[in-house]
């Protein structure tokens, strides 16, 4: 069991396999670690229900906030405004700049992972304990769609930058497209009709 955060200096050959920098300080498990390049910081999060932001030039702890569970998945947003987090049947929703709650939803399901789509109006989410996607309107926490295309539990859900795809990653060893919008023409899925490879 981990409990300890750590730099690694990829440019460094003569530090293979040695961190550049270590901390302590969550009390269980670390599960999740978001490097926050645009205010230079790190959110670290597990077990022991904190997320802890640390200033990476240091490697001080210079802010926690307290979760009401186990922390089963972390997220920064694309635009970086908010910090996703999950325990059980909640998902929470921080400010990345104060790092204090700006919303709270209660799901029916235990969510393993969430991604809030760039333009705020909804999130993605997949269930630890299902094989279903949910999408949930971010405003009223509404259930508005339900997908399903992976034989095992969903651990991981990512929003593309520009917001019209999202990536799931399931238990059955599978990662599938979904376009936000279906039949909307996207590049990625178009063919120029040839039966050519």
């Amino acid at each position: 069991m981990e409990k300890k955060l750590r730099i690694f200096d990829l440019n460094r050959a003569d530090l293979v396999g040695q961190p550049l920098l270590s901390a302590e300080g969550h009390a269980s498990m670390i599960r999740n670690v978001v490097w926050d390049g645009a205010r230079n910081m790190i959110l670290s999060s597990g077990d022991d229900m904190e997320i802890r932001v640390w200033d990476p030039r240091t490697f001080t702890q210079v802010h926690s906030c307290k979760m009401d569970g186990p922390i089963a998945s972390m997220q920064l947003a694309a635009d970086g405004q908010y910090i996703t987090s999950t325990t059980g049947k909640s998902v929470y929703f921080w400010d990345a700049q104060t790092y204090t709650l700006r919303k709270h939803i209660k799901t029916e399901y235990d969510v393993s992972a969430v991604s809030l789509h760039p333009n705020h109006t909804r999130f993605v989410a997949g269930g630890s304990s299902d094989l279903w996607v949910r999408i949930y309107d971010f405003e009223s926490g509404r259930e508005l769609e339900v997908y399903k295309g992976h034989h095992g539990p969903v651990h991981t859900v990512s929003y593309s930058p520009d917001g019209e795809l999202y990536a799931t990653g399931s238990e059955d060893g599978t990662i599938r497209l979904w376009q936000t919008t279906p039949g909307k023409k996207y590049g990625l899925w178009q063919g120029d009709g040839s039966d050519e490879a």
